[in-house]
């Protein structure tokens, strides 16, 4: 799914102004620690990590053919099911606490790019 949004959203990113791809692309990898955090804590919160695992779910479907006929065929339904994963909440807490001191490294690195994305736009 998030592969077909990318595609859809793919020509969008020519829309942008300079302006916003140097900012976008000098904030990724801090984007991606944000995630990381959030993601970490909320399986602390939980006591517990969801890992996607991928799910097929075949059925029968009434269909039609070229002539007008009705008849059975199968159905493929395919996604992702969220099942619960145990963790070391121990690990997870330095898991964190690492991705903390990494992000105000990313953070101060950032902020120098993005005031340097909007020097190269004013001049």
């Amino acid at each position: 799914m998030k592969r077909y949004l990318l595609a859809l959203l793919l020509p969008l990113a020519g829309c942008s102004t300079p302006l916003e791809q140097c900012v976008s692309r000098s904030t990724k990898n801090l984007q991606a620690v944000d995630n990381l955090i959030a993601s970490t804590q909320a399986n602390i919160d939980r006591g517990y990590a969801l890992n996607d695992r991928p799910q097929v779910n075949v059925g029968l479907q009434l269909c039609t053919s070229p002539s007008a006929n009705f008849h059975f065929c199968t159905g493929t339904q395919t996604g992702l099911k969220q099942t619960p994963v145990a963790i070391d909440v121990a690990a997870e807490r330095r898991k964190l606490a690492e991705l903390k001191a990494r992000r105000a490294v990313l953070k101060r690195q950032s902020d120098l790019a993005v005031r340097e994305c909007v020097t190269q736009a004013q001049g």
